[in-house]
């Protein structure tokens, strides 16, 4: 018996796919309130605000409840490296007190493939989702990263 490569269900797991502008909802279609933690990582304070206000732009659209933002300024793309902003995000995981990790890119968490694994797992035990945003021009303008556990957006 062969154990499945980590990397496989990671790559599942952060998938990207273009969603509707919608409100988040559950599979059966009404809206649901979500618990998001909003996580900025780059080379400079303004680069984090900016990162930081676009997630805020989309968590208002899409009535989100942010109730928290962390952020790491300068930090390395690995979750290895010493990220006092995304130790907190990864707190507020396992405290249950989000389900939804928001951020610009998924590579504002990491870059690494084996991190991708770490993400999976809060994912599968915590049941928190990674919403992507990008605005840049000719990139799709909202991403989803689910795992593959989750079952389908569907748009209304």
């Amino acid at each position: 018996m062969t154990t499945p490569d980590p990397r496989d269900e990671a790559a599942a797991a952060v998938s990207s796919r273009q969603l509707e502008h919608a409100p988040d909802r559950t599979p059966d279609g009404p809206e649901r309130v979500r618990r998001a933690v909003i996580y900025a990582r780059g080379p400079s304070l303004h680069a984090v605000k900016s990162q930081i206000d676009e997630c805020r732009r989309e968590a208002q659209r899409r009535a989100i409840t942010v109730v928290a933002e962390a952020s790491d300024v300068g930090a390395l793309g690995d979750l290895s490296s010493s990220r006092p902003g995304w130790d907190r995000v990864a707190s507020l995981i396992r405290a249950d007190a989000v389900d939804l990790v928001m951020s610009t890119d998924i590579t504002r968490i990491t870059r690494r493939w084996v991190d991708m694994a770490v993400l999976l797992s809060l994912h599968r035990s915590h049941g928190i989702d990674f919403l992507s945003v990008s605005v840049k021009p000719k990139e799709r303008p909202v991403d989803t990263c689910e795992g593959p556990v989750n079952r389908p957006h569907q748009s209304p």
